[in-house]
């Protein structure tokens, strides 16, 4: 955790990108979510938006915070500390 504190925004944005793609739980439901989209038989145009709003769903844990950080700035230091801190707590 110490090292993920002293990331900026955009290399935090990146690290958990990169931790929530590399997890098997969710490439297993990407997949599924992928596979359902193309069994439904909806134009490419379609099935490109609806897979969009499913990535900005599946991503909203991660969006979250970082679009916080952008929109409050420095202000936004204290909700995200005290989230940084229940996650250590709960992490288990």
């Amino acid at each position: 955790m110490r090292t993920i504190d002293s990331l900026s925004t955009a290399k935090s944005a990146g690290a958990g990108f990169a931790l929530s793609a590399i997890n098997p739980k969710n490439v297993l439901l990407i997949a599924a979510a992928a596979a359902e989209i193309a069994a439904v038989g909806l134009p490419a145009g379609d099935q490109a938006a609806i897979l969009a709003i499913f990535v900005l769903i599946a991503s909203a844990g991660v969006l979250t915070p970082f679009v916080l950080s952008l929109a409050r700035g420095k202000r936004s230091r204290e909700p995200l500390d005290r989230l940084r801190h229940w996650m250590a707590r709960n992490n288990t």
